[in-house]
């Protein structure tokens, strides 16, 4: 089990359009979105924890200003293809 105690301060909570790409995103439309995350990611105070979490449970989208394509190059490729309950958390939270 991991540490989530992070999540309460997350900058990034109700804000899931900008981490994760929609069905059938153009690139021009994922460089945008993922530019405007990873500011929010930028200003965020838990931006390490949730890195950290990600690479751990192998998320998909953008975490702690990390994409899943930086993430696979770091040696942590994405196992998972659903919406993870720490981010459905953060969505709910909103």
């Amino acid at each position: 089990m991991t540490d989530e105690s992070w999540i309460d301060d997350a900058a990034c909570k109700g804000r899931l359009d900008l981490f994760y790409a929609p069905h059938a995103e153009r690139p021009p439309s994922r460089a945008r979105r993922e530019a405007e995350g990873r500011r929010v990611c930028a200003t965020c105070p838990v931006r390490r924890p949730c890195q950290a979490y990600a690479r751990d449970q192998r998320e998909l989208g953008l975490w702690g200003g990390e994409t899943e394509d930086e993430r696979r190059a770091a040696g942590y490729p994405p196992t998972v293809a659903a919406m993870e309950p720490v981010r459905r958390s953060l969505h709910a939270a909103s």
